[in-house]
């Protein structure tokens, strides 16, 4: 008998490898449904019926159930202080203000 049960590697568990499951095989024929031009085509047409209609209410429908739920970020080197982030901005502003010709000083001259 091959390995235990239920670690990778087990003949006896899992699907068999490249065989597809049911969502993703309803995922293809959408793909290819959508992939026909004219059914692209109607598709932009109701959803930009639906936007026009509602924006909120498309928001909500077709955007927001869409969108990550949770995100996980990860940063190296830690969060800059309020500090550091205020220089930070404070030197970007000074930068944009210098090649739009304005004193970035702070001043009011």
């Amino acid at each position: 008998m091959p390995g235990k049960p239920f670690e990778p590697g087990d003949p006896r568990c899992g699907r068999k490898k490249g065989s597809v499951g049911g969502r993703t095989r309803a995922l293809m024929e959408l793909d290819k449904l959508l992939g026909k031009d004219q059914n692209l085509k109607h598709l932009q047409a109701k959803f930009q019926a639906a936007f026009n209609d509602d924006p909120l209410e498309f928001w909500r429908k077709y955007i927001q159930p869409n969108l990550p739920k949770d995100v996980d970020l990860a940063v190296s080197g830690g969060f800059p202080s309020a500090e550091q982030f205020a220089d930070v901005m404070r030197e970007a502003q000074a930068e944009a203000a210098k090649k739009a010709g304005v004193a970035g000083d702070g001043s009011d001259a």
